[in-house]
């Protein structure tokens, strides 16, 4: 099978006349703005000039090489990327697209990439009825992954509408409950974690990092190891039931905070979060959890973030003046065995989403080294 490099089927366009004036966004606006990282969506603007029209395209990260697929109009908010387009009748997008997505690329250094290297990349190139033929296959799959993502989404949406139900909107406290600091119900900490050098990474005690946790737990099934002392384990163990909450990192990401599920084996966190104990005697674990990760408490965050070049932070004494809602006990503890059984559900979504993802894989392994028979496309 003929090897082209990507440069000599993608042309690129820059996106400098595309890029917004103002970076306030609101939903209330019609014009998408977007960035090829996996944020994607910024927001909308009512920039109505300048607008990119001419979709399909691929958008690819020049520093990161992170890449998006986009068929709707947009704008863009900064030039750290290039619009890519397939040179007519030579290479179909959407394989293109698939194509490009198993490439494992190391952005190691701080620069450009689509010209100096990116774009020299060679991929195999089958005749253009045969990449129809693929990019249908592996949509198609990706249709059915696509499908298990939403209704996990929709089971996080139920479990918010659920919250907002019991409680109310944390700032306007429709309910009347009682409004306390933080420091009213924590029993310990908040405390910050430890602090070691990249060459004490490699073995020893686990290590929670802040890419760790995801959508409020903590995963630890892929947890690094550090070299750790005896006393600083017992300094900066962590638990089952603790909280642990992000204090440096960028403005969208500062404040991200997660529940420490079951532990196997002694673990400790890192030092840009600081480790939360609650008096499990006035707030249940879900409930802080919805709470914590609330707009109402990333509102407060960002008014007490201190801000410095490309990184904010928040201290213990931010912490401990956030205020929160304070409902009856017996209120969280239904709140707490109504989400048990949505995460029930979601875990059983989430076993199909699974099956769906290892199913896309392999048709795209497969796909690119030739062995695809095309009546895998009978797939819905």
């Amino acid at each position: 099978m003929r090897e082209v490099e990507l440069g000599e089927v993608l042309e690129y366009e820059q996106p400098t006349n595309y890029i917004v004036e103002s970076t306030f966004y609101s939903d209330d606006y019609d014009v998408p703005v977007l960035t090829a990282g996996k944020s994607f969506l910024l927001g909308y603007t009512n920039e109505s000039e300048n607008v990119f029209k001419d979709v399909p395209v691929i958008i690819f990260d020049d520093f990161t090489t992170a890449i998006q697929y986009v068929d709707f109009e947009f704008k863009v908010k900064s030039s750290a990327m290039k619009i890519l387009k397939p040179k007519k009748e030579m290479a179909d997008i959407r394989y293109l697209f698939h194509r490009m997505s198993a490439i494992t690329f190391e952005a190691e250094q701080h620069k450009r990439y689509w010209i100096s290297k990116y774009s020299k990349i060679k991929i195999p190139l089958p005749p253009l009825p045969i990449q129809q033929k693929i990019a249908e296959v592996l949509d198609t799959a990706d249709r059915i992954r696509r499908r298990h993502e939403q209704i996990l989404k929709k089971y996080d949406q139920l479990a918010q509408s659920v919250f907002l139900e019991m409680f109310g909107d944390p700032v306007k406290n429709e309910k009347g409950w009682e409004r306390v600091k933080l420091s009213k119900i924590i029993i310990e900490g908040p405390t910050n974690g430890l602090y070691k050098p990249s060459k004490d990474y490699s073995s020893g005690c686990p290590i929670i990092r802040i890419d760790s946790f995801y959508n409020s737990w903590v995963n630890t099934n892929f947890l690094r190891r550090v070299r750790a002392s005896s006393e600083e384990i017992i300094r900066y163990e962590i638990k089952e039931g603790d909280f642990v909450i992000n204090r440096v990192n960028s403005p969208s990401h500062l404040g991200k905070c997660g529940l420490v599920p079951k532990l196997n084996e002694r673990v400790v966190y890192e030092s840009n979060m600081m480790r939360i104990r609650f008096d499990k005697s006035k707030v249940s674990n879900q409930y802080m959890l919805y709470t914590l990760s609330s707009k109402a408490l990333k509102n407060q965050i960002l008014n007490a973030s201190k801000d410095a070049v490309n990184q904010s932070s928040i201290n213990q004494k931010d912490v401990n003046n956030f205020t929160v809602l304070l409902p009856p006990f017996e209120i969280q503890n239904q709140f707490t065995s109504i989400i048990d059984k949505i995460e029930q559900q979601k875990q059983q979504a989430k076993a199909e989403l699974d099956k769906s993802e290892e199913l896309f894989q392999s048709l795209m392994q497969r796909a690119f080294r030739g062995e695809l028979e095309f009546r895998e496309l009978e797939l819905n």
